[in-house]
């Protein structure tokens, strides 16, 4: 195909002796015009000499050639064999005496390099959404235009709010979209549509037909004719199955612990030597009957570890890998997280397209210092040196923007994701000088401050750290405080200043939440939560809940039932609600609570609503229990009294139990127990407890967890 060429001539003021007349060379459709605008909106904002070595003035004329892959081929062979020889997203930009050359290897990648273009010679920095660096004058080589670069990792996305803005995801190359992105369908992105969990396929409402196909909060996957349904209600529910192998659906299992243990899910299990083979015959069988869809299997948490001696899997199944129990301070081939990397390359056998599902915030806090960038750029590089590996999807703060350092991961992550060689700490300093200004020398000192403070204190960064982890300590406050102090006076009247502001919100985050903040502090912050545009405090809990919960009157806890009525002197410990792992839950004020306050979560939800890290309990022998109520919904009956009202355990222990509608539904708090436990130091894992999936149970409330030396 010939290229079609569309003359602009766009005349700039210069001192020098006459100006550059540009002419871009491209098609008229799409992918091309967008490129062609992009390019003129800000060579119109710039005054840019362009020389080359020979003259001292500026060229009279420069043609950008604009084309992706196919349409270069009858222009420039060399350059087309090359981008061809590129396995992922890619362009190339070079100069040819008074012509620039800006070719992708696809639609997308042709706007990376325009946006890479202006970035690398222009001298642009996308920063955020909403904040870019432009010259006002530069002087540009041509002969120094030489540039040709691919990315590592077919799909990339960073899940924050920050990125939903697909043209500022571009601007850092980034091109999935999962999720609610997806419904977008946007051209430039690759999608994940992800609605088609088990009860999606086959609803709950169906348990009274088909009970034998609802097992411990699954299906039973192991059920032939049940894997046969759920293909064809699987087929009748996506869209654009002929996709072309670009767009993907994600079929996870129930976000639960509990796993069917049904006579003939046991047998497959112990046959391959792992709870997910069960759910990876399922998914197969899926995969098998809709051989025009891409398929990813959810390798997560009980379907982690790959089996042993399975079938091969059909060639249109890929694998889904989450990390979600590491210790995110620490690389995954740390000691503490190798189990999660061998697991990870269990599934190399299987599949030739894993997909990462990497965490880089904190859910537990959005706002709370989560110091693991530097690992986050480990762990990319490891995932590089898997071959299998070709996607990469990190998931942070999706809820809200203006979450702990967010720009700052976006910017870097997405550079380490196009090529992770790059030097992590290089790219850190890079984006502080530019992002703060006057005052990154500050922020420098800041985040080195908080990184040693996590070592020192040999404190443990999880999916949902606690605010009692040691590293917050008061120390490291005060000193962090000190810090951002002299930035904050350095940048006062400049942009710079609300972006120390943003900073500073996460140390007066983790002073209101331990009680130690100030009258004027809190004032100052509960103003800068009205007017930040910040959506949510954590997974779940949006600000009008925090609100709520700040004008709580509470009272001084009292003392658990089961304590006061021992005969003996008892040790206890007691970790109210404000203290525990929260997710898709809220504070609220609630009377009948030892201190008038509690975790309140909806009864058809089945996530893990409430969590308490082990780490968190002294070492020695410990009964662990959970004050809890519920409150039902009118239409229950005397039927639902057998089912279970509220589930907790602990993991990975494999500690599962439950208590019955009958025993909760006099609606006031009962102390249940949990377990007894010998707990070692920095003992690994959660208690957990969640909601029944029930909609006969309106809501279920969590006081308190307390433990009792035994």
């Amino acid at each position: 195909m010939k290229i079609l060429i569309l003359f602009l001539y766009l005349f700039f003021v210069s001192n020098e002796l006459f100006a550059t007349t540009y002419e871009i060379k491209t098609l008229k459709d799409e992918p091309h015009n967008k490129a062609k605008n992009i390019l003129l909106d800000y060579l119109n904002d710039i005054d840019i000499s362009i020389i080359n070595n020979t003259s001292k003035n500026n060229l009279e004329s420069v043609n950008f050639i604009i084309a992706t892959n196919e349409q270069i081929e009858e222009y420039n062979e060399n350059i087309y064999h090359e981008i061809n020889n590129f396995k992922h997203d890619g362009f190339i930009i070079k100069s040819n005496k008074n012509s620039i050359i800006i070719v992708g290897k696809n639609k997308r990648s042709l706007i990376y390099g325009v946006y890479q273009f202006l970035e690398t010679y222009i001298g642009v920095q996308f920063l955020s959404s909403n904040f870019e660096i432009k010259p006002k004058k530069i002087t540009l080589n041509i002969e120094d235009i030489n540039l040709s670069s691919q990315a590592r990792f077919n799909y990339r996305e960073i899940f924050i709010k920050e990125l939903d803005n697909d043209e500022f995801a571009l601007k850092l190359k980034l091109n999935g979209n999962f999720g609610h992105r997806a419904k977008k369908e946007n051209p430039y992105f690759i999608n994940i549509y992800n609605n088609y969990s088990p009860f999606k396929l086959i609803p709950p409402r169906y348990e009274s037909l088909y009970p034998k196909y609802f097992c411990d909060g699954q299906l039973d996957f192991s059920i032939k004719k049940l894997q046969n349904i759920s293909s064809e209600n699987f087929k009748k529910s996506i869209k654009n199955l002929e996709n072309g192998n670009t767009n993907f659906y994600y079929l996870p299992h129930e976000d639960n612990l509990s796993y069917c243990q049904s006579k003939e899910s046991n047998q497959i299990n112990k046959k391959h030597q792992s709870t997910s083979a069960s759910v990876l015959e399922f998914t197969n069988t899926i995969a098998k009957n809709n051989p025009g869809a891409q398929i990813l299997f959810e390798a997560y948490q009980w379907t982690r570890k790959a089996p042993k001696n399975f079938p091969k899997l059909s060639p249109n199944l890929n694998v889904f890998f989450s990390d979600i129990e590491a210790d995110f301070s620490q690389a995954l081939d740390s000691k503490k997280n190798k189990s999660i990397l061998n697991d990870l390359k269990s599934w190399r056998k299987y599949s030739d397209n894993i997909f990462i599902w990497h965490y880089i915030s904190n859910f537990n806090g959005y706002l709370q210092p989560f110091p693991n960038i530097k690992t986050t750029a480990e762990n990319i590089k490891l995932f590089d040196k898997i071959e299998e590996i070709n996607s990469i999807f990190l998931q942070g703060a999706y809820g809200t923007k203006k979450s702990n350092l967010a720009n700052l991961r976006a910017w870097v992550f997405s550079k380490l994701l196009w090529n992770p060689q790059l030097n992590v700490q290089k790219l850190i300093t890079q984006y502080v000088k530019l992002y703060y200004g006057q005052a990154s020398e500050e922020v420098l000192e800041y985040l080195e401050l908080l990184e040693n403070s996590v070592k020192s204190t040999k404190s443990t960064l999880l999916v949902k750290t606690s605010i009692n982890e040691p590293y917050l300590n008061s120390i490291f406050i005060k000193k962090a405080k000190n810090i951002l102090e002299k930035a904050l006076l350095k940048t006062q009247g400049t942009p710079y200043f609300n972006h120390i502001i943003e900073l500073y919100s996460g140390l007066y985050y983790v002073e209101l939440m331990k009680g130690s903040i100030s009258n004027k502090d809190k004032k100052f912050f509960l103003n800068y939560l009205e007017t930040s545009g910040l959506e949510q405090l954590s997974e779940g809990m949006s600000l009008v809940d925090v609100k709520q919960y700040l004008k709580i009157k509470k009272r001084t806890p009292l003392v658990p039932k089961i304590v006061q009525n021992d005969t003996k002197e008892v040790q206890w410990i007691d970790f109210q609600e404000y203290s525990l792992k929260l997710c898709c839950s809220t504070l609220v004020e609630d009377k009948l609570a030892s201190s008038h306050s509690a975790v309140k979560m909806k009864g058809i939800q089945s996530d893990w609503g409430v969590q308490l890290d082990l780490n968190m309990i002294p070492k020695g022998k410990w009964h662990i229990y959970a004050n809890v109520r519920i409150e039902k919904n009118s239409n229950s009956s005397i039927l639902d009294n057998m089912r279970p009202a509220i589930y907790y355990g602990i993991y990975p222990k494999e500690i599962r139990n439950f208590s019955f509608f009958n025993t909760l539904k006099d609606e006031k708090y009962h102390e249940v127990k949990v377990a007894s436990l010998d707990i070692k130091e920095n003992e690994p894992g959660q208690i957990w407890i969640r909601p029944p999936e029930d909609e006969n149970i309106k809501y279920i409330f969590i006081d308190r967890i307390f433990i009792i030396k035994q």
